[in-house]
């Protein structure tokens, strides 16, 4: 199971990198464009849905290695709370996302909305990152 996380937390890295520098390059394709799906979208799509699976399985897998071990390590207990803080996070994302479609259509300004949303979705890289270095330093 060690490795199909590790494999997992490959791929939602890159989802993270790929969507932190798409989404706003690609603004106009995401937000204003309605009743049209760009490939784009797509991508981004699958990359919010790999970095969500990789939450789930990494806290699956967390909460396992605590529950396995009889002294818990204190960087397992703090990264199940970066975990949790993660799922969360990518709750706000949503919203932030929504926020920014709704004010572009609007024609509203979305500077602050946009450094909540990037600032949790590098967030979400750090804790991959972070689960990357920790699970590979691990023995098996």
């Amino acid at each position: 199971m060690r490795k199909a996380v590790i494999i997992l937390a490959i791929f939602a890295a890159a989802g993270a990198v790929f969507n932190l520098i798409t989404i706003p390059l690609f603004h106009e394709e995401v937000f204003i464009r309605q009743y049209t799906i760009a490939p784009v979208e797509i991508i981004i799509l699958l990359g919010f849905l790999a970095i969500l699976i990789f939450n789930l399985m990494s806290l699956f897998w967390l909460v396992l290695q605590i529950h396995k071990e009889s002294d818990s390590k204190t960087g397992h207990i703090l990264l199940l709370i970066f975990t949790i803080f993660c799922i969360i996070g990518l709750m706000g994302q949503k919203v932030m996302l929504d926020e920014v479609a709704n004010e572009y259509y609007l024609g509203w300004n979305v500077q602050g909305e946009w450094i909540i949303f990037l600032g949790l979705l590098s967030l979400q890289l750090v804790y991959c990152l972070v689960f990357l270095f920790t699970a590979i330093r691990e023995k098996p």
